[in-house]
């Protein structure tokens, strides 16, 4: 069974500025705290070259996420996976620079043992995300209720909206 996740992740706050870059794009609350923008691959088409070692991260978004990440950290993550076989990868960035990884798993890389580290919950420990008892950092955020990314962007769609946000950087392009 195929399963991909494909985010920006970051405190809610640091990225409604960033999903008002990308057309289309939808945040994504996944705690009272934390929030993701998921991007599926298909939206990702056009926008830019991969970036290495990643199966979805784009340079347009890396960019995006770099300059943003001066008023706080952001990471990438995501994961690819079919019947069993696929990888993980992410990268922090913090101060407009890489700040930690980029790190991988599968995929021809040696798997860590441990859930807890593997990329995505590395990454997620690094920025602040505190695993509850029982349960590792992605599991702690239930960033695995959905298989596909467009179900996030379907469940987004559908639940009600308190409050606005302003755009604050340059946007994207559009498609």
């Amino acid at each position: 069974m195929k399963y991909q996740f494909a985010a920006l992740f970051a405190e809610e706050s640091q990225l409604s500025s960033i999903a008002a870059c990308i057309p289309a794009a939808k945040m994504c609350s996944v705690s009272d705290r934390w929030a993701i923008i998921p991007l599926p691959k298909l939206f990702l088409h056009g926008l830019g070259a991969r970036e290495k070692g990643f199966s979805f991260l784009v340079s347009s978004v890396a960019e995006l996420a770099r300059n943003a990440s001066t008023s706080g950290p952001i990471t990438w993550i995501e994961a690819d996976f079919d019947d069993g076989i696929g990888g993980q990868s992410s990268i922090v960035w913090n101060g407009g620079a890489v700040s930690e990884g980029p790190f991988f798993s599968g995929n021809g890389v040696r798997t860590p043992l441990s859930l807890s580290d593997w990329p995505i919950n590395r990454a997620l420990r690094l920025m602040g995300v505190e695993a509850v008892a029982g349960r590792d950092e992605y599991d702690t955020l239930r960033l695995g209720r959905y298989r596909k990314l467009e179900q996030w962007l379907d469940a987004e769609l559908m639940r009600p909206r308190t409050r606005q946000t302003e755009p604050r950087a340059e946007r994207i392009p559009a498609l």
